[in-house]
């Protein structure tokens, strides 16, 4: 009767809470790691490949690892058994990295459940357990052979040693001997312990073959959308498309399983991946309306970006594709009709530029035309004329805008020199003010004075022209001599 009262108490200690705590941070790292090593080294599976995603495991936050393991808190051995089980199943889909990133989630909860102090006053606790965190490289360590984990015999063996430890420990620290009492002589003990704890529990899932029963087809589903989320965390359509491969095994992908994981991968940006995903879903669905709109949606989101970046055509077509998918999308119909009316208002505006820019080439010619007959005044009437058109392009068009800016400056150029000729040629003009004034009208041009001043010299001057052409001036002036 008394021993059955004591593997009932024993029993007992193994459902309660483990604290966050047990062993410090630096020692559950160093723990689970080393027990991978150890399974490497073994020649069990080479783990220690797989070491960065083993510690991302052990370095859970509590909240973080009750998503994976409900209740490892309040029950941590069943919850240990039931990772156990769901592990088993999955390894026949073989060791990826997310399966070590579990089986270091596991180990952290094995560490814990091993490690001495569970119980005891908290205080006392965490010195012990700071102690060891700042010893943990210290100490010596006796690794056994592996064994399988049978339930929870294995833990309540091992509940009852820890219950001793405990028990001897707890009396040095309130004592003030604290680590210098048995801890110093026995913590590389019970750091061997918590390893090769880990070690077994870890070996048992990984050579224990066709254990499925007790776990739930809602257990697979969710380590399968885990295990996505974490592939797609890592941004890896390669792990992701071998993920898949190996978790079919599982019969789990219903359409609702694979629009969630279309779902996870657009939200982090991988939405051509995504799509595959939703087509797969409307290839078991084929009426599935709500994967027929994210399709579509889809394809408005990448014609809206087309339409920022005034890639009308592209924007255009990838509107018609959405309506295509989904004939009554709310608004694929009316951006669609918006981009080609931009697109003509765009070609109205391109035929504009190339109207301008022939119009004024005409211009030049003309000008040239009228310089090459000394007819300096009209020339700039002209060139003036055309370069008032280049100037109208916009930077909308690059080709065009190119070929308007070549024009300004080879219109700026030659006003430069025929304002040269029409300053000689106003030189030439009776009476020295009617010169002066020519030559100062030009030279205010020159430094880009108001366009009404230029007008005026302009038209003085080809007034002067003309006077001393025509004959009839030449006899106004000798009837008044």
């Amino acid at each position: 009767m008394r021993k059955s009262a004591v593997g009932l108490a024993v029993l007992g200690l193994l459902w309660i809470g483990v604290p966050a705590g047990a062993w410090g941070p630096q020692s559950q790292i160093a723990i689970v790691t080393t027990a991978g090593r150890m399974l490497s080294k073994e020649g069990v599976v080479p783990l220690s490949k797989m070491e960065k995603e083993i510690r991302q495991g052990a370095a859970l936050s509590s909240g973080e690892l009750a998503l994976l393991m409900p209740n490892a808190d309040m029950q941590p051995v069943r919850s240990i058994l039931t990772e156990m089980q769901l592990l088993q199943t999955v390894r026949e889909s073989g060791v990826d990295p997310y399966f070590a990133f579990r089986l270091g989630a596991l180990g952290k909860v094995v560490a814990s459940v091993t490690a001495p102090m569970q119980t005891a006053d908290p205080v006392y606790r965490k010195m012990y357990y700071d102690d060891i965190d700042q010893r943990i490289s210290e100490t010596g360590l006796t690794l056994q052979a592996r064994q399988m984990v049978d339930g929870t015999e294995y833990f309540a063996r091992l509940s009852r040693e820890l219950e001793e430890r405990q028990a001897m420990l707890a009396t040095d620290y309130k004592s003030g001997l604290g680590f210098d009492g048995v801890a110093k002589t026995t913590y590389g003990q019970d750091i061997s312990r918590s390893i090769n704890a880990v070690g077994d529990t870890w070996y048992t899932v990984l050579q224990r073959r066709g254990v499925s029963a007790g776990v739930s087809q809602d257990q697979k589903r969710n380590y399968v959308l885990r295990a996505m989320a974490f592939y797609v965390d890592r941004a890896s359509v390669g792990e992701i498309n071998a993920a898949h491969t190996r978790l079919e095994a599982l019969d789990v992908y219903t359409g609702d399983v694979l629009k969630e994981i279309g779902d996870m991968m657009y939200e982090a940006g991988m939405r051509e991946r995504a799509v595959e995903e939703y087509l797969a879903v409307l290839k078991k669905e084929p009426e599935r309306k709500d994967v027929v709109r994210r399709i579509a949606d889809y394809y408005i989101d990448l014609a809206d970006e087309e339409l920022e970046k005034d890639r009308l055509e592209t924007a255009r077509d990838y509107y018609a594709r959405a309506l295509e998918v989904d004939p009554l999308h709310p608004f694929a119909e009316s951006k669609r009709l918006t981009a080609e009316k931009l697109i003509r208002e765009r070609d109205a505006r391109l035929a504009q530029a190339r109207d301008a820019i022939t119009k004024a080439r005409e211009l030049e010619e003309n000008a040239e035309v009228q310089a090459s007959t000394k007819r300096y005044a009209e020339a700039i009437v002209q060139l003036r004329q055309a370069l008032d058109l280049y100037r109208g392009v916009t930077n909308e068009f690059v080709v065009e805008k190119r070929a308007a800016q070549a024009g300004i400056n080879n219109v700026t150029s030659r006003l430069r020199e025929l304002r040269t000729g029409l300053q000689e040629s106003a030189s030439a003009l009776s009476g020295a003010g009617s010169s002066v004034d020519t030559a100062n009208l030009a030279g205010k041009e020159a430094e880009n004075q108001r366009d009404a001043l230029y007008k005026t010299m302009v038209e003085k001057a080809y007034e002067q022209e003309l006077e001393r052409q025509l004959p009839q001036v030449d006899l106004r002036v000798r009837g008044k001599d």
